[in-house]
């Protein structure tokens, strides 16, 4: 059995990820100190997502999930992403026998476009693989300077999202992905990779994108033309210039 102090009068664990310790009712959470009776109670916050408390390192720790991980089942190891579900339907009562795991449902996003946020900035996601932020298109980049070779090199297409703390680069299958614009079901297979039907590495357009085993042969094809294609743009990045084949 997982160590237990009493903090004001609660039986508290400790949630060593995310540095704090935590009761059994989610109702009171303490950042750990150097002993196991020094420590600074927290304010529990709350968001769409759940309740949650800022640790010493400026991280957010889910509630929920300190309590699952210190007092809960065990996440099921069957190979598929899981989250926890309040049974009670209030993401509020973090006690927990109010908490199970179940697996990641997958909704498909039929919408013609979705707002996300990352890092405070929130942008829009369409269903055609466009991304805007202010109304305004954002430009799809997929080469980057390698200033070790010398040359421009083609990478994964991403946008470009400007923070007051620097530029954020996200990439498009990711930003798909969360939009749930991604056709099929990603939970039910063992390693799903993202297929673009067409083999174009660079059309996210929703009707295009479909969830696959990283075995079907469909996607070993998908691969073998994305290399092909990536190497052409390399040439054309890089006018008048010899390319290495495995670039």
């Amino acid at each position: 059995m997982a160590k237990e102090i009493i903090i004001q009068g609660k039986n508290c664990r400790h949630y060593y990820a995310g540095g704090i310790w935590v009761s059994k009712d989610g109702t009171l959470a303490a950042q750990a100190g150097k002993n196991d009776y020094d420590y600074k109670i927290l304010a529990i916050q709350e968001n769409d997502n759940g309740k949650f408390v800022t640790n010493i390192f400026g991280i957010k720790v889910s509630i929920a999930y300190a309590v699952m991980k210190c007092f809960g089942r065990p996440e099921p190891n069957d190979g598929k992403r899981h989250v926890i579900r309040h049974k009670d339907g209030d993401l509020r009562n973090c006690e927990s026998s109010n908490l199970e795991w179940i697996v990641e449902p997958y909704h498909h996003n039929s919408a013609p476009s979705i707002d996300l946020t990352y890092k405070g900035i929130t942008f829009t996601v369409h269903k055609s693989g466009e991304v805007s932020f202010n109304n305004q298109v954002l430009t799809v980049c997929d080469y980057v300077f390698d200033a070790r070779q010398g040359l421009n090199v083609c990478v994964e297409p991403y946008i470009t999202l400007a923070s007051s703390n620097g530029n954020i680069n996200l990439g498009l299958d990711s930003i798909m992905a969360t939009a749930g614009y991604i056709n099929g079901d990603n939970t039910v297979l063992r390693y799903p990779e993202i297929l673009h039907r067409d083999n174009d590495w660079k059309n996210f357009a929703s009707d295009n994108l479909e969830w696959v085993e990283i075995l079907d042969r469909r996607f070993n094809d998908y691969q073998l033309q994305k290399q092909a294609d990536r190497h052409q743009r390399n040439v054309e990045i890089n006018p008048g210039k010899t390319i290495p084949v495995d670039m």
